[in-house]
């Protein structure tokens, strides 16, 4: 959507000089969603190394084995 509405608005004449910008502009979102991916991993890397520890009973409901 951002990039139809970017290429849309008229900015940018040349089809060429647009389909640089583009390569540029997907470029810069796979570096975005990288960082992000690595962010939400460490994240989860962080909460399994919490819980590493405990027995594989505190894991279970009360009145259940």
């Amino acid at each position: 959507m951002f990039v139809w509405a970017w290429l849309n608005v008229g900015e940018l004449r040349d089809l060429t000089n647009q389909l640089q910008h583009l390569a540029a502009l997907s470029l810069h979102l796979v570096d975005l969603a990288r960082d992000e991916l690595l962010e939400f991993a460490d994240i989860k890397r962080e909460l399994a190394n919490t819980f590493r520890g405990l027995p594989l009973e505190a894991y279970r409901p009360h009145g259940h084995s």
